[in-house]
């Protein structure tokens, strides 16, 4: 009467935990390089609540909803996940396995992070017709973004 560990628990972990314990370890391969910037927050019923720290996240990320929703379904099967929805944080989300210290590097000594705009932006932008409005809210845009 050998038994493997994985078959002991199945029988002692009910069902609707498992597919939850399935999803958290799937989710940087769900949302790939989106990992940094969104994570699950919590499971309610069948909604799942995504964390991010920016409304301009919780938007980018609420078009990638339906994407991100197949993937789920692919992994734990249809209809677990009836409904996605964001909570948005003040700090931003961290990505599996990073530290969550930041003491030790004061601000002056951080590198500049780039800021690139999405390609919804650059297309929004490329859209108008003043070249120097363009380059206004560009500018605009890319300060907003240093200081999330």
């Amino acid at each position: 009467m050998n038994k493997n560990i994985a078959d002991i628990l199945q029988n002692i972990i009910p069902n609707d935990v498992t597919w939850k314990l399935k999803l958290l370890r799937a989710w940087p391969e769900i949302v790939g390089k989106l990992a940094e910037r969104v994570t699950i927050f919590t499971i309610e019923d069948d909604r799942l609540i995504l964390q991010t720290s920016h409304p301009a996240w919780a938007q980018e990320l609420s078009f990638l909803a339906p994407l991100i929703h197949e993937k789920i379904d692919a992994l734990i099967g249809p209809q677990i996940i009836r409904a996605i929805s964001f909570k948005i944080t003040n700090r931003r989300a961290a990505p599996i396995g990073a530290s969550s210290s930041r003491s030790a590097q004061s601000l002056h000594s951080r590198q500049p992070t780039p800021y690139a705009m999405t390609t919804v932006e650059t297309a929004k932008l490329e859209a108008l017709q003043d070249d120097q409005l363009k380059q206004v809210l560009r500018d605009y845009l890319l300060r907003t973004k240093a200081r999330m």
